[in-house]
């Protein structure tokens, strides 16, 4: 795995030396996902970019701001600025109230309110997911992924997608691996919301409330 850490490239392989120095990672097609998505080289292995705060585990203000001012064309940087303040002042000093928060963003920023719920419910949760795979995966040990949906009707069709390509493969995945499935999720998707240019950051489609849980390797 690539990680950008401050214009330093870090590399971490989630298995074992000689499992990372074999194996090649990343989406590889099972039977009856052939095609599901053309940008991927199931051959090639995937050092893939994943959330620089991951290395952190603290919100970054200036990193959370690009990804903001990038993804959301009505954000400028000023308010993208903002809102990755008022994200740290929530995940990092608990200042604020889900309800306050957003309500901060839309005073400060002029954003409708549904937009700024649905930015602020994104962006949280992105970092949160970020968070979660930095308090196991950085301790040497080398750990795998399933994904999790809320299970109710209101599930997008990313998530059910990712869920099912990860059950296909055991139930379980390296990082790199549920990264690339995230990809190629929403990018199958990509008409109902998906956001494959987000999957780096663990974001298949916007408010999203799936969650990644940590098992440790079998190769451990």
């Amino acid at each position: 795995m690539v990680v950008d850490g401050g214009g330093e490239i870090i590399k971490i392989s989630t298995l074992s030396p000689t499992r990372a120095s074999n194996t090649k990672y990343g989406y590889y097609p099972l039977e009856g996902e052939t095609g599901m998505s053309d940008f991927i080289d199931s051959n090639t292995g995937a050092d893939v970019l994943v959330d620089e705060e991951l290395l952190e585990d603290k919100v970054d203000v200036e990193y959370r701001a690009d990804i903001i001012e990038t993804h959301y064309d009505e954000v400028s940087r000023e308010n993208a600025v903002t809102i990755a303040e008022i994200l740290k002042s929530v995940m990092e000093g608990y200042d604020l109230n889900k309800r306050e928060a957003r309500e901060k963003i839309v005073s400060e920023t002029g954003l409708r309110e549904a937009r700024a719920t649905t930015v602020y419910r994104t962006e949280r949760h992105s970092i949160q997911l970020a968070e979660s795979v930095s308090e196991v995966d950085l301790d040497g040990m080398s750990m795998e992924y399933s994904w999790s949906t809320a299970g109710d009707n209101a599930v997008h069709p990313v998530c059910e997608t990712i869920t099912e390509m990860v059950d296909k493969r055991g139930g379980q995945v390296p990082l790199e691996t549920l990264v690339e499935l995230i990809r190629a999720a929403a990018e199958v998707h990509a008409d109902e919301g998906g956001t494959p240019e987000r999957a780096d950051h663990f974001v298949g489609h916007e408010e999203c409330r799936s969650v990644m849980l940590s098992h440790i390797s079998p190769d451990s």
